[in-house]
């Protein structure tokens, strides 16, 4: 499954290439990951906590990021399984920058795929816009931490903890809004009265 994000980040494209450096910084604006090591090839050894309406989910498994100076975009791959229900995830996410003035443009492409429990999520179109609500989640604290005054200041900010219920509802009433959107803009055909088409 593949979809595609912006985010913007109220920051100079410098300082949002420099915190996307920042492993540690990332994570912690992830809501529900965390480091726990570092593997023999290099690769981060982590775990994601999610929540997808009743589902819950703890992905352990391993990220590599590889960054392109000169493209100014950073490739995360990972793969990780839950142990406790048997799914399993793989995603490749590119992350571009774009300047915007004294803002940045974040462009996220991501390549999921689900197997097992989590898998029906996918199918509802549901996980995307729950994607969505975690980035601006992500973007919120990012901005957080770049206008934080001391590292000291910046290493409290942190994602709140997944709260699978309220991501659940926010992203099903997007995309009941999103539906109705479209269906009211759609082309109509001729009206008609009695004596046929006006």
């Amino acid at each position: 499954m593949k979809f595609s994000n912006e985010i913007r980040v109220s920051a100079p494209r410098d300082r949002v290439w420099e915190i996307l450096h920042d492993v540690e910084a990332v994570v912690a604006c992830l809501p529900g990951a965390e480091i726990t090591g570092k593997a023999d090839d290099g690769a981060l050894e982590g775990a994601m906590r999610s929540k997808l309406g009743p589902l819950s989910l703890t992905f352990a498994g391993k990220a590599r990021l590889t960054y392109d100076e000169n493209a100014s975009n950073v490739t995360i791959a990972g793969s990780g399984v839950d142990k406790r229900g048997g799914s399993r995830a793989n995603v490749t996410v590119v992350a571009g920058l774009r300047p915007q003035g004294e803002a940045t443009d974040v462009t996220l492409e991501s390549d999921l795929t689900l197997s097992g429990n989590a898998a029906q999520f996918g199918r509802t179109g549901l996980l995307e816009e729950v994607a969505g609500r975690i980035l601006e989640e992500f973007a919120a604290c990012l901005e957080g931490k770049l206008a934080a005054h001391t590292p000291e200041q910046a290493a409290q900010i942190a994602a709140a903890p997944p709260s699978g219920i309220r991501l659940f509802f926010a992203a099903l009433i997007a995309q009941i809004r999103r539906l109705v959107h479209g269906r009211s803009r759609r082309p109509r055909g001729p009206l008609h009265d009695s004596r046929g088409a006006i």
